[in-house]
């Protein structure tokens, strides 16, 4: 009879508590629950003593050994696990997910255990409605080729980002930058009135005191000079009209109205919080290395937003406003963002205006629109004429009447072999056909492809997502002034593609709608 295995078990949000501080024996009082394989998965968010949407358990077990040893372990999660073997980790989902219900397919993959005492912790990511786990530890079978064993991608598992000066949550970062305005986004742990001030050579100071409310989530707009040129801005209370900086400075990174631009453009960052935060630390070295002046992410920040607390929160925004150092975030609306027990929460706090999925702005002599395809958005027929009037508005105005590229930036687009339902093109029908843009940049369909003019009378790239070639891809776009190049690359910076857009003498302006 199989009485399965027993496990120590605690449950946490904090995505710093995972690594080597996971591995460590558990504190004292730490519950236990029994895995018996025979009766399948469990569903650990089940549990009485899971709470509060928790992202992550651990669960730690010791085995004694008669001898040093070969074993197979079987183990499966709803969608991702890490598995460490007397602290070496020797299997992880967290880039692939665990490739179907863990009852129905599970991974068997080796691990060796010494003479003695061995300690094995699996680290447990909740998936998108419960947080299932399986596991069995069975003898090496003798055909060792059936035994799935690939080096799991090391991923960065030793987060211990310094404590943010209260009453930060996290550092702030910047949102929605143009030639001469900001948006700085902070979360407080306790509601207070905040205030920015922005310091630039020779002296130029731009200060804001917000609208004087006290309150947790802060959106400060804030001028700065229309030109290239890098500053630093500072966070103050104000209580009773005393002003109180906090110590630190934060970097801005501003472009100006005319010269050289680039931008890093990705999307579908929907794997584990910790793949995630792994393809972060990547995406901040390039942008860091290609000096670009912002960052684009083109939707689907997670699958879901059942904790936008721990998922949105504390699993994109704290490491994007630790790792990408002052570069603004340009965000385009995804259909994940409308899933889950808190849809278009991301979006309600972090747009332009509140619930504001569509926008334009100028980054040096380049207009670009950022629309809302309307996936999965039960509202989309209103969606589409609200677009249209941002366009019209946007359209009349030298900053796209003189821009000498247009670019949409969108999250998904209705192409073939990947038909999506975006509504991309009746949004733009008034305007040419969107003639006059020059490139579309999408993701959604998780593939990297370049399509030419032809379907639509401008190139559309997708990029890579989960589950395509590479899993992810980014796209580097460098404007010099008079050609638009871009450039494909792997999270680890390898290019697999490049494209040049020559500017169009002869393009359509859009003041007939």
């Amino acid at each position: 009879m199989d009485h399965g295995t027993t496990f120590q078990l605690r449950f946490t949000d904090d995505i710093t508590e995972i690594g080597r501080r996971s591995l460590t024996p558990m504190p004292p009082g730490t519950g236990t629950i029994r895995i018996v394989p025979g009766k399948g998965a469990v569903d650990l968010a089940g549990l009485p003593s899971y709470q509060n949407d928790a992202c992550f358990a651990i669960l730690s077990t010791e085995f004694h050994s008669r001898k040093n040893c070969d074993v197979q372990l079987a183990a499966a999660a709803d969608w991702w696990f890490d598995c460490y073997v007397n602290g070496e980790l020797v299997y992880s989902t967290m880039d692939l997910g665990n490739g179907g219900a863990p009852d129905a397919k599970r991974h068997h993959f080796p691990a060796h255990l010494k003479e003695g005492e061995n300690r094995i912790v699996f680290v447990v990511e909740r998936g998108a409605d419960s947080m299932k786990f399986y596991f069995d530890l069975q003898p090496l079978p003798a055909n060792a080729d059936a035994v799935k064993c690939r080096i799991p991608v090391q991923l960065e598992r030793e987060l211990r980002p310094p404590q943010p000066e209260f009453p930060l949550l996290f550092p702030p970062l910047i949102t929605h930058m143009t030639p001469r305005t900001m948006l700085i986004r902070a979360i407080t742990t306790v509601p207070v009135k905040l205030g920015a001030e922005a310091c630039f050579p020779n002296g130029e100071r731009f200060t804001v005191f917000g609208d004087g409310g006290c309150r947790t989530v802060h959106t400060l707009k804030l001028d700065h000079p229309a030109k290239r040129i890098e500053g630093t801005f500072r966070l103050f209370t104000c209580n009773g009209g005393k002003r109180t900086d906090l110590a630190e400075d934060y970097p801005v990174h501003s472009f100006g109205e005319t010269g050289p631009l680039r931008f890093l453009a990705f999307g579908d960052t929907q794997h584990s919080m910790l793949y995630r935060f792994d393809l972060l630390k990547k995406y901040a070295e390039l942008a860091e290395r290609a000096n670009v002046d912002f960052v684009v992410h083109l939707g689907d920040i997670d699958s879901f937003s059942d904790n936008y607390e721990s998922r949105y929160l504390r699993g994109f925004l704290e490491p994007y406003a630790r790792l990408f150092h002052g570069r603004p975030l340009m965000p385009v609306f995804g259909n994940h963002e409308l899933r889950g027990k808190e849809p278009r929460r991301w979006f309600d706090q972090f747009a332009i205006a509140p619930g504001e999925t569509c926008y334009t702005f100028r980054g040096s002599e380049i207009f670009f629109a950022v629309l809302d395809g309307g996936d999965e958005d039960p509202k989309i027929e209103q969606l589409i004429p609200h677009q249209q009037q941002i366009l019209k508005a946007a359209f009349s105005t030298p900053e796209f009447q003189n821009a000498k590229y247009r670019i949409v930036l969108i999250h998904g687009v209705n192409v073939e072999p990947f038909p999506t339902g975006s509504k991309m093109k009746a949004v733009l029908e008034p305007f040419h056909n969107g003639a006059d843009f020059d490139l579309v940049i999408a993701g959604h369909v998780h593939r990297y492809a370049l399509y030419p003019r032809g379907q639509y009378p401008f190139p559309i790239v997708t990029l890579d997502g989960p589950g395509g070639v590479r899993e992810s891809s980014a796209l580097l776009i460098q404007f010099d002034g008079d050609s638009l190049s871009a450039c494909a690359l792997t999270p680890d910076g390898e290019e697999f593609d490049r494209f040049t857009i020559m500017n169009r003498k002869q393009k359509p302006i859009a003041t007939n709608y």
